[in-house]
């Protein structure tokens, strides 16, 4: 169900409405609707030429429309609540995969 209310996933029978939008329906600006729901993917792809803050800044400042000074002041925030802000300007690929024990 979380696939379809983001359309990753065609609805295959009923229909579905999210905050008063019908997710479904082909006129729906999904870009839109996707600007006020969040998904975490199990398998994410970080850009490998891009480093964490950098990663996270895209899509605040792709689809928001958010500055780069902005994001990355909210993209920091962010990775001081979760405990990784000295991983900032880390790749992807020199950044430990995170495991049940941390």
């Amino acid at each position: 169900m979380l696939r379809c209310i983001n359309r990753l996933e065609t609805i295959s029978d009923g229909s579905l409405t999210v905050n008063d939008i019908s997710v479904g329906d082909k006129k729906t600006d999904i870009n839109k609707l996707r600007r006020n729901i969040g998904m975490v993917f199990q398998h994410f792809h970080l850009y490998p030429h891009k480093t964490v803050l950098q990663n996270i800044m895209l899509a605040p400042m792709k689809v928001l429309g958010q500055s780069e000074a902005e994001a990355k002041k909210i993209a920091q925030k962010y990775l001081e609540k979760v405990g990784i802000a000295n991983k900032a300007n880390s790749y992807p690929l020199n950044f430990p995969v995170v495991n049940n024990n941390e």
